[in-house]
């Protein structure tokens, strides 16, 4: 599970901000706005945080022998396996994104892990799936895809025409 020392920092600057507001409050009787802006900003930087880890808590995607399942706080899909069309991998500098496609219009994406080195030598995890690279491979090979087009930084996998 990766780590949620972000979402603490972003609601520490908030109650820290929070703090600050109602001390200035008292002393100078009055807050600028540009400060309310700083806040704002800060304030809506810990909400989306806070919904990233929330989303990201309750994903799961099952493999099962006869199909593909992908849950979220968000999002239910349920593919059989001849049912996946496509699996397209992107990277970027946090790893890579993953998208599947079903032929029926269902798709959902979800990332391989990416790691920060936070201390020297120690690694940790900001978000996505440990096993990305072997849940891709099981994916592509479960589902009978097979590479069609590999750019620069993508991959993309589909059915064989017949």
């Amino acid at each position: 599970m990766p780590t949620r020392k972000g979402e603490a920092y972003a609601w520490g600057i908030v109650a820290l901000l929070s703090a600050t507001a109602i001390i200035t409050y008292l002393i100078v009787g009055g807050i600028p706005w540009p400060f309310w802006a700083l806040y704002g900003l800060f304030l809506f930087a810990a909400l989306l945080t806070t919904f990233g880890n929330w989303v990201d808590r309750r994903t799961v995607l099952t493999i099962a022998p006869d199909r593909l399942e992908f849950q979220n706080g968000l999002r239910s899909v349920n593919l059989p396996w001849e049912k996946v069309a496509e699996v397209t991998v992107r990277s970027d500098r946090w790893g890579k994104r993953v998208q599947v496609r079903g032929d029926d219009g269902q798709h959902f994406a979800f990332r391989t892990v990416a790691q920060i080195e936070i201390h020297e030598g120690e690694k940790e995890d900001l978000f996505g799936f440990r096993e990305g690279e072997a849940l891709v491979e099981t994916i592509v090979q479960k589902a009978g895809l097979t590479l069609q087009e590999e750019s620069t930084g993508e991959s993309r996998y589909t059915r064989n025409p017949q």
